[in-house]
């Protein structure tokens, strides 16, 4: 044992001149934060981000995770502390809903409500998407005027811009640039008289026309995620990217060899994404990640009294630098509200239009091109076989799901429930006997309206495609 420990004694005793040259390591924070910039006055606010929200007005109760709507959302606005100024940006992709193949008027009667309803939210700057041109048209894009419409992505011909390319948002002394993107129209209705700018082009062009005076100069827009990696990796100018989400979510990142921040939001209005700013130099420095969490979710509470020590240490780490604390937020049941809303008003009124119009639209006589509904029961007696097969599955029992949810009066639900809502020859009015011939995910809710077959040789069955499901 006694040689054991002089053995120690002689080991420890011995000098290492390589380890006695080794640099201090650098702390986990002074690795991964941006240096600092020179030191400006000190400004805060906050940005709430949604994008691609494609027509959806509220929670649908058929996913396994029923979120969004507006009516959630406006209670969760309402619910942000106002210590600071709050800046509502939405991504685009807003005004179309899915791949039904709605009568134009239903399309833009849908998209107008959408801008109706995000400006009762408070939504303070959008960008153009694709199917935004596609929902309501350029023209009637432009006549809105109740918070700015932007797109540097998008010109005439002669290469003057269609819409703003940019807008200055300032609430409370904080100035927000925000430049506007987006990918290249599909619609063959506008490819040929709307000219795409690729988004390093359209944030270079843009750059030049901003103020000097900004806090922040953010693009916003839907971009994939190459062209969004892309952006940061040039080094433009941009604070952050705010995007649509690509083919998955991503959690906020820089990319390789990136300087911007990539923020982007889930789809379907289903989260708001928060950004909380802390903005302490020049408007050029991109965004930085705060590594302070549990600090900066304390100071945002406003039952919580932060502590000299807390406010020591996020001062610290952002002397400097610009930097965001975010956070995901669900719409779920924890925002629904039961009190009256002018979100909820405008909702109910537009159920009601909707409803009366598909009673008026399944009265009138089918088109030469178009063919009624025959119901499943006239499938029945020749495809026994294929109907009692259906009588097993979950389309069958789609009208008892909304009984169980109280929805059956719900236009947003009946469409996905029943066979041929407002559709010339389908169902209309919502009464006893319709709902008996109509109720469910029928036969000709896949194969196409019937009526008349077999014996009319014209009217034949419509080979199911992928869009046959993508419908609802």
């Amino acid at each position: 044992m006694t040689l054991f420990f002089l053995f120690l004694s002689c080991q420890s005793s011995v000098s290492d001149p390589t380890l006695e040259t080794l640099p201090e390591l650098p702390t986990k924070r002074e690795e991964s934060m941006p240096s600092r910039g020179n030191e400006t006055p000190l400004k805060e606010a906050v940005i709430t981000l949604v994008g691609e929200v494609r027509g959806e007005i509220e929670p649908c109760g058929c996913p396994t995770l029923p979120f969004g709507g507006f009516e959630r959302r406006n209670t969760f606005v309402e619910s942000l502390p106002k210590t600071h100024p709050i800046f509502q940006l939405d991504a685009g992709e807003l005004l179309l809903k899915g791949f039904s193949e709605q009568s134009r008027s239903n399309v833009e009667d849908r998209a107008e409500l959408l801008l109706r309803l995000s400006s009762e939210v408070g939504v303070d700057a959008m960008t153009v998407g694709p199917t935004d041109i596609s929902a309501l048209g350029i023209e009637k894009l432009l006549s809105f005027q109740e918070f700015p419409l932007i797109s540097a992505s998008f010109t005439n011909p002669d290469g003057s811009s269609i819409f703003p390319p940019f807008v200055v948002l300032e609430k409370d002394d904080f100035r927000l640039g925000v430049i506007g993107l987006s990918e290249r129209p599909t619609d063959p209705r506008y490819r040929d008289s709307i000219q795409y700018i690729e988004p390093e082009d359209a944030v270079r062009k843009t750059q030049s026309q901003l103020p000097k005076n900004l806090d922040l100069v953010v693009a916003l827009g839907s971009i994939d995620d190459e062209k969004a990696q892309n952006l940061s990796q040039k080094d433009l100018g941009l604070a952050a990217i705010l995007s649509t989400r690509g083919s998955t979510y991503e959690q906020p990142y820089v990319p390789s060899m990136g300087t911007s921040l990539i923020i982007e939001t889930p789809e379907r209005g289903r989260y708001v994404q928060t950004m909380n700013l802390r903005i302490n130099t020049h408007a050029q420095y991109a965004l930085a990640l705060t590594e302070l969490e549990p600090l900066w979710r304390d100071k945002i509470t406003p039952s919580i009294t932060m502590s000299a020590n807390a406010k020591s240490k996020i001062a610290k780490e952002g002397r400097g630098r610009n930097i965001v604390y975010i956070e995901l937020h669900p719409l779920n049941e924890a925002y629904d509200e039961q009190k009256k809303s002018r979100v909820g008003d405008s909702l109910e009124e537009y159920k009601k239009d909707v409803l009366k119009k598909a009673a008026q639209n399944a009265k009138k006589e089918p088109e030469d091109e178009d063919v009624g509904y025959a119901s499943s029961s006239n499938c029945a007696g020749c495809h026994s076989r294929e109907f009692a097969r259906w009588t097993f599955t979950d389309h069958a029992q789609a009208w008892q799901s909304l009984i169980l949810k109280n929805e059956q009066k719900n236009p947003e639900c009946i469409p996905c429930h029943t066979t041929g809502f407002g559709e010339p020859g389908g169902l209309g009015e919502l009464n006893t006997t319709n709902i008996r011939k109509y109720k469910s995910v029928q036969c000709e809710s896949c194969h196409g309206p019937l009526k008349g077959h077999p014996e009319s040789k014209s009217v034949k069955s419509k080979p199911i495609t992928p869009k046959s499901c993508t419908v609802c």
